[in-house]
């Protein structure tokens, strides 16, 4: 179904007895739903000459055409316009990439291997594999990480002062260690300082480069944590009491015991309330108060403050429980049931460490002898006098006579100054998917990935990959188009010109239309069907007269002397609606000769005088071209009068051309609502 809209203008003329009718051109024929022309030929639009079926100038849109996933052909243009179809295989032919490699898929992959012996790329299915072997004695390719070490670590160019620094025989190099011809100025990449070193000094790392650095030990001690410094280096913190005991021996003398180290037996003298010493302490005193004689005390009696003494008494109060209780660094007294404030065992314990190194503990301000201690382990000797050994348990060979660049070495038995040494034994190389390790004597670092980024980009129909930020050269996917399609930029529009015949096959459910398209005039060209659906143009069958405007007054309007637009609101043939029924004003479509007819009746008050008159003109733009006068005259009821005329004109389009009343002498009344006020314009050439 080809539904086109807007192409011309209803064809109406006036019979000789004023009739409208619609004149049939005989051009096209109705039959069933569906309409076709009957002549042959082209059709045009936007020309007046067309050369094919159908010829255009213009846009063309085509709106709701369906969709379609198993289509191959698509439409081109020739240099004329013409639409054919083409497919699309044939419209990339020579133009782009179809085959890679043998593969024809419309997605291909490309990826790496080391299969082969040489670079080779292997292509199936939809990937092609890039092959890079790994060289050996077998293989041309790609240096291992392993033998690129090894090649690079070669030695190349030896220069020696001395001929018995090193000698050389065919690819063997030996070199004499023991003599200083050879100096490290840095370890694992790190500087070594150049300043000579004395005896005893260790190479110490100070932020910059390793330096021959004098020993220092220091002890550090806080609260009951004992820390040693060598050389700036502290060791972990110690405790310096493991264990602490206060104990009364069997002649109730006190003992401390202080990690295991008993202080010597202490007789403790007692005073105020509690006098003597512990083995025979007396109490005299009650907090302060003197304690009476308990000598004749009766069975159950209690003591009793007498005014001057305690003093044995009988009482109603029995003594029925007493007890102690110990938490943590507190006691507590309960009597009958009714426990007394808690106080502290120990009130002050402090742990020193004198002149002469040696610990001294004080607990409650009683002050134990001083202890010499003596470390063993790594550290051996007394705190005073402290000597490293051994590193982690492992034994410490001497260190005189260390030469400046050495490091401490592990020879099998004990850690000794030693020339410094690094051997790799073996790098290796290992790759997944998109991940990369290297293994070096052993040690696997961490992955790493092989590809980072991976894009395709596509400009103006130039596509362009782009891997790890690198990119290709661009390919031009879309190089040309052809046959009523157009291929700018990779920008593809309809609009070229057919370069062969073009059909479009439309169905009741998939239709072909044109929307949007602009309003015709009656010179235009029609657009038909010739035999094969071919799209044809014909030049328009006008007849005339034409009828362009037929509009009516329905509403009342004021008449006075001064001449203002009667406006004719309602319309029934509006024709291009060239007529405004908002202002009256008719412009011209196109240039020709167009015949104004009006009619309009007006009502007289009773009585009125026979000079009454109302003059209505027709106005072209600013000139008057036709004016009536309408006479009234006396009479003892209402009367009616019409003003009428008609006038050929030959106009110009775009010419703007109004009826217009004015001129009123007396009192008329626009009659209107059955058709006292119609206004006609009709084209006649």
């Amino acid at each position: 179904m080809l539904s086109i809209t807007g192409l011309t203008r209803a064809q109406q003329v006036i019979t000789a007895k004023g009739t409208r009718v619609t004149i049939d051109s005989s051009k096209w024929v109705i039959a069933g739903n569906n309409i076709y022309n009957k002549n042959t030929g082209n059709v045009g639009i936007g020309t007046s000459n067309p050369l094919a079926q159908l010829h255009t100038t213009g846009t063309v849109r085509f709106a709701g055409i369906g969709t379609n996933t198993t289509n191959t052909n698509i439409l081109t243009t020739d240099a004329n316009g013409e639409v054919t179809t083409r497919t699309f295989a044939s419209l990339f032919a020579g133009n782009a990439i179809t085959s890679m490699n043998g593969l024809t898929g419309s997605v291909q992959t490309f990826t790496t291997g080391t299969s082969g012996t040489s670079f080779n790329i292997s292509s199936t299915g939809t990937t092609h594999t890039f092959n890079l072997p790994t060289a050996s004695s077998t293989n041309s390719g790609a240096l291992s990480s392993a033998n690129w070490t090894t090649f690079n670590n070669k030695i190349g160019t030896v220069t020696a002062t001395t001929t018995a620094a090193v000698t050389t025989s065919t690819t063997t190099a030996t070199i004499n260690n023991t003599a200083a011809y050879w100096n490290a100025n840095q370890l694992q990449g790190k500087a070594v300082s150049s300043t000579a070193p004395t005896s005893g000094q260790l190479l110490i790392w100070n932020g910059t480069s390793w330096t021959p650095t004098t020993t220092t030990v220091s002890n550090t001690s806080g609260s009951n944590t004992l820390s040693t410094t060598v050389n700036g280096v502290t060791g972990s913190s110690v405790n310096i009491i493991n264990s602490n005991t206060f104990t009364q021996n069997g002649t109730n003398q006190l003992v401390s015991t202080v990690n295991g180290i008993a202080s010597t037996a202490l007789t403790v003298n007692t005073g105020g309330d509690v006098t003597g010493n512990l083995n025979a302490t007396v109490v005299s005193k009650i907090n302060g108060t003197t304690l009476g004689t308990l000598t004749g005390a009766s069975n159950g009696q209690v003591l009793t403050w007498n005014g001057s003494a305690w003093a044995p008494a009988n009482t109603t109060t029995t003594i029925s429980g007493v007890s102690n209780t110990s938490s943590s660094n507190s006691l507590t007294t309960t009597v009958n049931g009714v426990t007394g404030q808690s106080v502290n065992i120990i009130n002050s314990n402090t742990f020193t460490q004198n002149g002469n190194n040696q610990l001294v503990s004080t607990v409650n301000g009683i002050a134990s002898t001083a202890l010499t201690v003596n470390t063993g382990g790594d550290v051996t000797g007394n705190l005073n006098a402290t000597v490293v050994s051994k590193i982690n348990g492992a034994a410490l060979g001497t260190t005189t006579g260390a030469s400046n660049g050495q490091v401490l070495t592990w020879n099998g038995s004990s850690w000794t100054a030693a020339n410094a040494s690094a051997t790799i034994s073996g790098v290796s190389n290992t790759s997944s998917a998109n991940t990369l390790s290297t293994t070096i004597n052993g040690v696997t670092g961490s992955t790493v990935n092989i590809i980072n980024s991976n894009a395709l980009s596509l400009s103006n129909g130039a596509l362009t990959n782009t891997v790890n930020g690198v990119s290709s050269s661009s390919v031009n996917v879309l190089a040309t188009a052809s046959n009523g399609i157009n291929a700018t930029n990779g920008d593809v529009q309809l609009g070229g010109s057919l370069m062969e015949a073009t059909t479009i096959t439309t169905s009741s459910t998939n239709t072909l239309a044109l929307s949007g398209l602009q309003t015709g005039t009656s010179t235009d060209s029609l657009l038909v069907l010739a035999t094969g659906g071919i799209i044809k143009k014909i030049a328009s069958p006008v007849s005339f007269p034409q009828l362009l405007v037929e509009a009516r007054r329905t509403s009342s309007y004021t008449t006075t002397a001064t001449y203002a637009t009667i406006v004719y609101n309602t319309a029934a043939i509006n024709d291009g609606a060239d007529y405004s029924t908002s202002n009256g004003i008719f412009t011209v479509p196109e240039s020709g000769l167009y015949e104004i007819k009006f009619s309009n009746e007006y009502g007289w008050t009773s009585g009125g005088s026979s000079t009454n008159q109302i003059a209505v003109r027709v106005m072209v733009n600013t000139t008057v071209d036709m004016e009536v006068m309408v006479s009234g005259y006396r009479s003892n009821t209402t009367h009616y009068s019409t003003a009428s005329g008609s006038t050929f004109l030959n106009l110009t389009a775009g010419d703007a051309v109004k009826i217009m009343a004015g001129g009123l002498l007396g009192t008329a009344t626009a009659q209107f609502g059955n058709g006292q006020h119609v206004l006609k314009i009709i084209r006649h050439k």
